[in-house]
């Protein structure tokens, strides 16, 4: 596989395809200030680097299943955490070791993932701002997976402007190799920071470049969106019961329908609205299917959904 991405200031877009296919195997440099193409030709090459986590819960623990599944030694993976169980927690993921603090922790990783909820981070960015020499902070490259804070005020609350930040909006299925999120990166990022994260996310999943402003909205669809997948399995698998259906039946075929359907979707990349079409029939049952969902604003209710998790992701 071979990706690059243009980056100028804190923008970072994906290189055309023509591009990509004149420039296999190395680095492409395009005009412009601060502007660079980074790519990785083999996704597979070791990845040395120390990767620390302050926090370990539930997307912290995913981020790490995916890595350790995707090749990546155990011995460079860091974390702190609470308690010990889940200091034990974290050794069964995969994690190497447990940091005693969140200090040593930076003092001894190269890339620090923010992997705690948005309503300690102010706490623990105040922390390392009082414990850290701002000469370590400016040496490490901060990925933080946080909801609600930009990267340049992360920046700016440990004390130092000029520490790079990056921020990445994952998801839960990147545990299994199925990563749907974005990323952007703090004014300080320089683009071989970008390349890193790139290149280390890209054996999970995909990471789709976006402006800051939209994170939220990546927030609500990447990192809220598989609840409202498994609430809608959910329902499916509820109306086949009650019409009759087994109940482990059921869980299995809408599992394997929507798996299908969205498998089928990416290979014919056709408009959603297309891709539904092709399944109703004039007068058939689909199409009475998808007018029953119409008639309960199934659509609306949908788009309500991602408003409101946006909107809840400014508060935090």
């Amino acid at each position: 596989m071979f990706m690059a991405y243009c980056f100028t200031g804190t923008t970072v877009q994906p290189l055309p395809r023509q591009t990509l296919n004149n420039h296999k195997g190395g680095q492409v440099v395009c005009k412009g200030k601060r502007t660079l193409a980074v790519c990785s030709s083999n996704l597979q090459e070791n990845v040395t680097e120390r990767l620390g986590f302050i926090g370990c819960g539930h997307m912290a623990g995913a981020i790490i299943r995916g890595f350790v599944a995707a090749g990546i030694p155990s011995d460079l993976i860091h974390a702190t955490t609470k308690t010990q169980s889940s200091a034990e927690n974290a050794k069964r993921l995969g994690v190497g070791h447990i940091a005693s603090d969140n200090r040593h922790l930076v003092e001894s990783c190269d890339m620090i993932f923010l992997a705690v909820k948005p309503q300690i981070l102010d706490a623990v960015l105040r922390q390392l701002k009082e414990s850290i020499n701002s000469k370590v902070l400016l040496e490490r490259l901060f990925v933080s997976i946080a909801a609600g804070k930009t990267c340049d005020q992360i920046a700016s609350q440990l004390g130092e402007s000029r520490v790079r930040v990056m921020r990445v909006m994952p998801n839960l299925p990147v545990a299994v190799g199925q990563l749907a999120g974005a990323y952007c990166a703090g004014t300080h990022v320089e683009p071989t920071d970008v390349e890193r994260v790139v290149r280390l996310f890209s054996l999970v999943g995909q990471l789709e470049p976006v402006n800051e402003s939209c994170m939220e909205a990546v927030t609500a669809l990447c990192g809220s969106g598989p609840a409202f997948v498994y609430m809608f399995l959910e329902a499916l698998a509820d109306g086949a019961v009650r019409q009759g259906l087994d109940r482990k039946v059921a869980n299995r075929l809408a599992l394997e329908m929507v798996y299908g359907a969205s498998k089928l979707a990416k290979m014919d990349n056709l408009h959603f609205a297309q891709l539904r079409n092709q399944v109703e029939s004039p007068a058939g049952t689909t199409v009475y299917g998808t007018s029953a969902l119409e008639r309960g604003q199934f659509r609306t209710a949908v788009i309500h959904a991602i408003q409101e998790a946006v909107q809840r992701a400014k508060q935090l």
